[in-house]
């Protein structure tokens, strides 16, 4: 009980102070780890209660504390923080990847067809996605920060079109979620490239 209660305290910060967004079944998670945990203190789960909650309630301590200091490390220490006017902003970290032909050619026919992707500068999929195409290829593709907190964001567009998740692609008008290989791309633009013909 501890250990997921002390979990999902974590997975708490991570949504309010990075993700910035609600989310009820995070939280309704959240309730239950931390309604075992009550319980398993009150009932006979816990044979000597006061030694065990003392116990308990330190180790929970600790554990918030130290993913608390880990998050606050980590969130310092991967993302470029740039600001106007006194708010902060976060970029996502560089594309160190070098384009393929197949990643160039790939991105310049999404790019004929309008295509968009939409992300998150926190989002470790998206920041794969961008490592797949390159530094080159991704310049041509039309990138749509969705982050509230993100450097250069449109949040509103993105709620606007409803996007499910991160990365999500928007091509010929249609979104496709989740993170797809260069295969799974040029099959798309293959399929859609069809349909306009």
């Amino acid at each position: 009980g501890t250990r997921m209660a002390t979990f999902s305290a974590y997975l708490m910060l991570i949504l309010v102070f990075k993700i910035g967004s609600f989310c009820p079944y995070c939280l309704f998670s959240a309730f239950l780890s931390f309604g075992i945990f009550a319980v398993a203190l009150a009932t006979k789960a816990v044979p000597n209660k006061t030694k065990a909650f003392v116990a308990t309630l330190a180790s929970f301590l600790i554990a918030v504390f130290a993913s608390f200091g880990v998050f606050i490390i980590t969130e310092a220490s991967n993302y470029n923080e740039v600001g106007t006017n006194g708010t902060e902003f976060y970029q996502a970290p560089s594309i160190q990847t070098t384009s393929t032909d197949q990643s160039n050619k790939l991105a310049l026919e999404l790019k004929s067809l309008g295509a968009k992707m939409y992300g998150a500068y926190w989002c470790s999929h998206c920041h794969n996605q961008k490592e797949q195409f390159g530094i080159e290829a991704y310049r041509n593709i039309k990138y749509v920060e969705c982050s509230p907190k993100g450097w250069e964001n449109d949040a509103g567009f993105c709620r606007e079109r409803g996007v499910p998740g991160y990365p999500t692609w928007e091509i010929d008008g249609e979104l496709y979620p989740g993170e797809k290989t260069l295969g799974e791309l040029e099959d798309l633009v293959t399929s859609i490239k069809s349909k306009v013909k």
